[in-house]
Formats: structure tokens, C-alpha cells, sequence
């Protein structure tokens, strides 16, 4: 139920589990190739979503100077109900996702694309270290995700019959876990 990417900015997926080109390089097992839409040139539409799952924002539309945008931000609250109801919250997560494309004249296109995510559990330890969540008796854990990417992509078409693409990427991706009791809050 939890990705990183809205599937309503997603134009095109691929996932080849073998056989594929020299495009991919040295790859030895699969590759999973997703493609951003490019967002509408000509007209502003948005998406609000509120469910039992989470809430969502996507909006599509044209930018000033003639450029495209598409955006999505997401949240989770599967640990909002279950902290209200009293049990172990389930994960906490967020993702913002967005595309930015410009025509540079005929021959160049110039997009930036960027995501964001953070995904947070955190369960407390029992106070009367009973195990009614079936988990030990006093345990807590906490887990935290985090990861980022932002790029930016030069297309230069070269001729009828070729281009030249490309890009710089920054990305990064971090997360920690604690667990353990009171008597040992490094339990592993």
C-alpha cells in the first residue's frame, strides 16, 4: 500500500527482469524504469484524496515562460487512527514528489525532477510489560527512513535522428533503529 512515487505522476513503468539492452550498462539482475509525466501545457488540474489509507494532493499544470509542472504530496494515517484508538501505531509516512519541464527553443528541453520522503514506527514500551501487542514484554522500537533525490536533465536533440542527455543527480538515503527495554535500551 506505501510507495514513494503517486501513480497518478507516473506516465510509463518498466520492470525487466532480464535480457535488457546496452542502454543499462553494466546491470547483472533486473532493472525498474519509471517515466514522470510531463505535466499539461495548456490547462491547471489538482486531485484532493482523503481515505481510509491517507490523504493526497496532486496538481498538473503550465508554469509562466511556457514550462509544465506536476506535483503530488502524500500522507499516511494509518498511525493517527491507531494512536487514537489506544494500540502500537503503524508506520508514519509522507512523500512529496514533483517535475518541472521548460522548452529551451526547439532542440533543447531542461526538467528538474525531486522527491522526498520520510517514514517514521515508533512503539512504546508496555509501562505494565504486559505483552498484549504480541511483541516482548517492555519493548520499544523506533525505525527511522529518510530519503531524498533531486536531478536535473539537459535533452539536446541532435539532428532528426539523435540526442544527446544529461544529467546531474543527487541522492540520499539514511535510517536508524533503536530497540530494546528499560533494563537493556540496546537490545539487539
Amino acid at each position: 500500500l506505501i510507495s514513494i512515487v503517486s501513480p497518478s505522476l507516473l506516465e510509463r513503468v518498466n520492470f525487466l527482469a532480464g535480457g535488457f539492452s546496452a542502454r543499462y550498462g553494466d546491470r547483472m539482475s533486473s532493472v525498474f524504469e519509471m517515466k514522470l509525466k510531463d505535466g499539461y501545457r495548456t490547462r491547471f488540474e489538482s486531485d484532493l484524496n482523503l481515505n481510509l489509507g491517507g490523504f493526497s494532493l496532486a496538481s498538473d499544470g503550465p508554469l509562466p515562460g511556457g514550462g509544465a509542472m506536476v506535483f503530488s504530496v502524500r500522507r499516511g494515517v494509518f498511525d493517527i487512527i491507531t494512536s487514537a484508538m489506544g494500540e502500537p501505531a503503524l508506520p508514519s509516512y509522507w512523500d512529496v514528489v514533483g517535475k518541472v519541464t521548460y522548452d529551451l527553443g526547439n532542440a533543447h528541453r531542461l526538467s528538474l525532477v525531486g522527491f522526498y520522503f520520510p517514514d517514521d514506527l515508533e512503539i512504546a514500551a508496555d509501562p505494565e510489560g504486559e505483552d498484549r501487542h504480541g511483541i516482548w514484554p517492555g519493548l520499544s522500537l523506533e525505525r527511522h527512513d529518510h530519503g531524498n533525490a533531486l536531478g536535473l536533465n539537459w535533452r539536446c536533440l541532435l539532428g532528426e535522428r539523435g540526442f544527446a542527455l544529461t544529467t546531474a543527480s543527487y541522492v540520499s538515503n539514511s535510517w536508524t533503529t533503536d530497540r530494546g527495554t528499560e533494563e537493556e535500551p540496546a537490545l539487539i
